[in-house]
């Protein structure tokens, strides 16, 4: 494939979010003996207790595996770009003559919702594409490294393309 930019996968973020999965399913295991033990009719507290935190190290443990087997390749040739996630088998092609308009965005992470204040921390950026059928395309600079390059290169290609 001749290709003019090709992202990286955020390896770090792969392993962080493997081994967290591991982790969470660790301690889900660990619980589950602890709470068949804990188990007393008159202390119904320390049953509900339990099952929260292991309803919770499962939905995290989920949660992480989804991050850690979604990463994406993305491709930029001349005339297309490519998205891949490799351990899915996913892949999707855009033409870059369909892609209508684009804009681009802050991702934000918002730690105080009040109704005076709303305070948040800029966590990444996000590009969606609005292609010619009305679907939409999202690269976020979360899930690859290279993303401000890779975007860049876009927006020339886009020009050299119209």
């Amino acid at each position: 494939m001749n290709y003019i930019y090709k992202t990286k996968p955020n390896y770090f973020t792969i392993i962080f979010m493997f081994f967290a999965s591991i982790f969470f399913a660790f301690l889900a295991n660990l619980l589950v003996p602890i709470m068949w033990q804990i188990h007393n009719p008159g202390k119904n507290l320390g049953y509900i207790i339990g099952y929260l935190c292991l309803c919770a190290f499962v939905v995290f443990s989920i949660y992480a595996f989804c991050i850690a087997i979604g990463y994406r390749i993305v491709y930029l040739t001349t005339s297309e770009l490519i998205i891949h996630i490799p351990v899915i088998f996913y892949k999707r092609t855009i033409s870059l003559n369909n892609i209508k308009n684009f804009s681009e965005s802050e991702e934000k992470f918002s730690y105080s919702k009040s109704v005076f204040s709303n305070k948040s921390y800029t966590i990444g950026h996000k590009t969606i594409f609005l292609l010619d059928n009305g679907t939409k395309a999202t690269l976020s600079s979360l899930d690859m490294w290279g993303y401000n390059e890779l975007i860049k290169k876009i927006h020339s290609q886009i020009r050299k393309a119209q």
